[in-house]
């Protein structure tokens, strides 16, 4: 079960029947996700509350949790009395990088091609930004992109994760794979059985350029 409680104190849960429940493939009832990983922000005038979820245990292996795992690590609007779901956003399909959105939303009027978006936007854990049109959830810049999967055993890798492509990232997104071999080869000899030292430390977040 996927169960969350609004800031009015209503619980939603992905429960058989329920929205999110087919993203669950094994064992849904005994995963929970709590609901604030971080603060949220509460939408001047319009009644909304921005909330932010966190990881589904564990937060770095989900072999127990088959499927994308709706709603871990989304930014969710409710209705502030009622506590209904108006939107949501997965940042993450099926999280095991303990990448949960623990900064607070922002809320920016901004201009993207002439037109003018009342937007939320939401800082994450790897230096990007991802956007929305905060009343109906509409992601600006986000697209669905193919990313590496590991092989850790008995894990369950989603084939594509959401990446923005706008604004540009706030941190180095390029590494060096000398450096990284390195990296990975001590993390092996320290602990060779350790899921860190498997090769999957290779699947980040996106694609890696390699120089």
């Amino acid at each position: 079960m996927c169960e969350r409680v609004s800031a009015s104190g209503h619980s939603h849960h992905s429960q058989k029947g329920e929205p999110g429940y087919d993203t669950w493939l094994t064992a849904p009832q005994n995963t929970r996700v709590t609901l604030a990983s971080g603060p949220g922000h509460r939408g001047r005038g319009a009644g909304l509350v921005y909330l932010p979820v966190e990881s589904p245990t564990g937060d770095y292996y989900g072999g127990h949790r088959r499927g994308n795992n709706l709603y871990g690590e989304s930014l969710c609007c409710l209705d502030l009395i009622t506590g209904k779901k108006k939107w949501h956003y997965p940042d993450r399909a099926h999280p095991i990088w303990d990448f949960d959105l623990s900064a607070a939303p922002i809320l920016a009027d901004i201009t993207v091609g002439g037109r003018k978006i009342k937007s939320v936007a939401v800082p994450t854990k790897q230096g990007i930004l991802y956007v929305f049109d905060r009343v109906t959830g509409t992601p600006v810049a986000v697209r669905g992109e193919t990313v590496e999967k590991g092989d850790v055993p008995g894990e369950w890798y989603s084939p594509t994760q959401p990446i923005p492509t706008k604004p540009a990232a706030l941190c180095k997104e390029r590494h060096v794979a000398r450096r990284h071999d390195r990296l990975h080869a001590e993390l092996k000899a320290e602990a060779p059985h350790s899921p860190r030292a498997s090769s999957s430390v290779r699947s980040l977040r996106r694609p890696c350029q390699q120089s």
